[in-house]
């Protein structure tokens, strides 16, 4: 059997992990529930330790045939140590997970943060596979970005590069669950959009929301301009301190219909963004859609990052 690359996304209720080729192809997938309760960590390795070994069942591999293990974690991760330094979601502090993937598999393994895992996948692989300086903004729940630099990831000293979600709009705005005040998801991510979808009715949905905007109901047309809004002056900000060549799209609410939301968006960047720049950048979907972290992961190396 060939040389295997393995990729696992850690998420707040699931981890799936997959065995990918090296061109992003995904030979074999699956996903398991992740339940634990404050102080399980070491369940939440173990699961992602079996999933492999899974994975190798499946496919008819065995542990030699790894060639690498590459794994996405939400949170702040020091991915040159190895170790989850937080996730709430998932309440690992200060967890050394390469050391125990390791010490089972006996391969090199990699450890990012599972939105620069999604951003690595897109750039190898994916919408920004045609460029150097690049980002993947996740809009769902929160906000994240990955951010490609150079053809590199790019984490910051502090490993919190990429808090777009949490860019300062009005410091007198919505409170938001990171403890502070108006940063950018509280206006346009999908807690935002249901927080002011209660103008118009109780338990609608993020698509319920939009599904009106498209049939033209004024109240969800302000909601979902508002959205553009906001996401755009963040865009903007971001390209005119980066000068990024393209920026993908993805997470639950990138499935809007375009001319809610790329179109718009696109129009938005091309009015505001610093000139030189606005008439270059590409705004684009996801190629990679949900498996992106995966992917990204099972691509990393020892290449990967500044």
């Amino acid at each position: 059997m060939r040389k295997i690359n393995i990729g696992i996304d850690v998420g707040g209720s699931t981890v799936n992990a997959g065995i990918v080729a090296s061109d992003g192809r995904i030979i074999e997938k699956m996903a398991v529930k992740t339940l634990v309760q404050r102080g399980q960590h070491e369940a939440i390795i173990q699961i992602i330790i079996d999933s492999i070994f899974s994975l190798l069942e499946k496919s008819g591999g065995k542990s030699d045939d790894i060639r690498s293990i590459g794994l996405g974690f939400p949170g702040t991760v020091d991915s040159q140590r190895g170790i989850v330094i937080f996730a709430p979601n998932i309440m690992f502090e200060n967890i050394d997970v390469k050391s125990r993937i390791a010490e089972t598999f006996y391969c090199p393994v990699y450890l990012n943060q599972d939105s620069r895992a999604a951003a690595w996948g897109e750039y190898c692989v994916g919408a920004g596979k045609d460029y150097t300086d690049m980002a993947v903004i996740t809009i769902g729940t929160g906000i994240g970005c990955g951010l490609i630099i150079n053809g590199k990831i790019f984490h910051g000293s502090n490993n919190s590069a990429g808090e777009f979600g949490h860019l300062i709009i009005d410091t007198e705005g919505p409170s938001c669950n990171c403890g502070r005040k108006g940063c950018l998801e509280t206006y346009c991510a999908a807690l935002a959009i249901l927080r002011d979808g209660q103008k118009i009715g109780n338990d609608l949905t993020v698509k319920d929301i939009y599904d009106l905007a498209d049939a033209g109901n004024t109240m969800a047309l302000k909601i979902t301009n508002q959205v553009v809004h906001y996401l755009g002056i963040g865009m903007v900000n971001l390209i005119n301190l980066l000068s990024l060549d393209m920026i993908a799209i993805s997470g639950g609410i990138s499935n809007a219909p375009d001319h809610l939301l790329l179109d718009p968006l696109r129009d938005f960047v091309k009015r505001h963004a610093y000139s030189t720049v606005a008439q270059k950048i590409k705004i684009n979907h996801s190629a990679l859609g949900e498996n992106a972290p995966l992917i990204g992961a099972a691509l990393l190396d020892e290449t990967t990052e500044y």
